[in-house]
């Protein structure tokens, strides 16, 4: 999966917390949510220094649905419960923590949470 079908993906299935999701879907959008934060610092730095909060705020609003959905079917893809996901409010440490659960490959067969992600080669 490719970066910006990755992050259509993500943003269609908003509220969707059942299923699997692939390491590049998720990878992807962690790597979109991290851009963006980077380029609105720099484009609203030079503009106002109050304004940086506000817009990274409302961005962060806006993806942490998605991105929490998208961590649960992540979860889910390496056979975990998506209760594990909860690890992201702990600062710093749970959501490194989350992050490098998140690097381990998915199963390749079916599991509990369903079939794998169509279109996925075994890594």
């Amino acid at each position: 999966m490719g970066f910006s079908e990755a992050v259509k993906t993500c943003f269609l299935k908003y509220f969707t917390f059942n299923g699997r999701a692939q390491r590049s879907e998720f990878w992807w959008f962690v790597l979109f949510g991290k851009a963006i934060i980077i380029l609105l610092t720099l484009v609203f730095d030079d503009v106002a220094i109050d304004s940086v909060p506000v817009a990274g705020g409302v961005f962060s609003l806006v993806i942490v649905m998605p991105f929490l959905a998208v961590c649960v079917r992540r979860l889910h893809d390496i056979n975990l419960s998506g209760w594990w996901a909860l690890l992201n409010l702990l600062p710093f440490v749970g959501y490194i923590s989350v992050l490098i659960v998140c690097t381990v490959p998915g199963t390749e067969d079916a599991n509990r949470f369903g079939n794998p992600v169509r279109g996925t080669t075994p890594v």
